[in-house]
This record gives structure tokens, sequence and C-alpha cells, in this order.
């Protein structure tokens, strides 16, 4: 019996541990992504306004193109990451005609 409980109490240590650690980890990378959407919401409010500004410097206007290429690399970093952690309609709606194909 004690090597019973045992197992069961090392199972559940066990279960526990891991989900506290893909609950740390998941809220750790919404976070990032936050910081990204808001350090992509600067980057475009900089862009913007020097855009409608007289710019000849030509070393300010290498540092705004690359500004304006980081914004949409990260943008697309942004989307990639979405499109991957959110469930899309189709693979939802696959899996369900799935399920059903082999239940009927």
């Amino acid at each position: 019996m004690d090597i019973l409980f045992s197992a069961l109490a090392s199972e559940i240590a066990s279960r526990v541990i891991s989900f506290i650690v893909a609950k740390y980890h998941k809220q750790t990378t919404m976070d990032k992504t936050i910081k990204l959407h808001h350090l992509l919401l600067r980057a475009r409010t900089i862009i913007e306004e020097a855009d409608g500004r007289y710019i000849s410097n030509q070393g300010m206007l290498l540092q705004l193109r690359q500004l304006r290429n980081a914004m949409y690399e990260g943008h697309h970093v942004l989307d990639t990451f979405k499109r991957h952690t959110e469930p899309s309609k189709d693979r939802v709606r696959g899996s369900s005609t799935g399920a059903r194909a082999c239940a009927g």
C-alpha cells in the first residue's frame, strides 16, 4: 500500500510541476508578444512622423529605412506566432469532421 501511495504522490507532484512550468512559459511568451506589439506601434508612429517631415540627412534616412524593415519583420514574426498559437477554423473544422467520420 505504501508503494502505491508513493507512486501516486510522485505522479501528482510531477503533473503539478509540469502544469506550473507550462503556465509560466505561456505567460512569459504572451508578455513578450505584448511587448513586441507595443514596440511595433511605437516604430510605426516614429516612421509616420518622419515620413511627414523633410529629412535630408542620409544617416537619418538610413536609420529610418532600417527601422521600417525591422518593423515589417516584427509584424511578420508576430503574425506567424499568432497563426501557430491560435487554432485555425480549418483545423478545428477538419478535426471535427474527422471525428464524425471515425464515429459514423
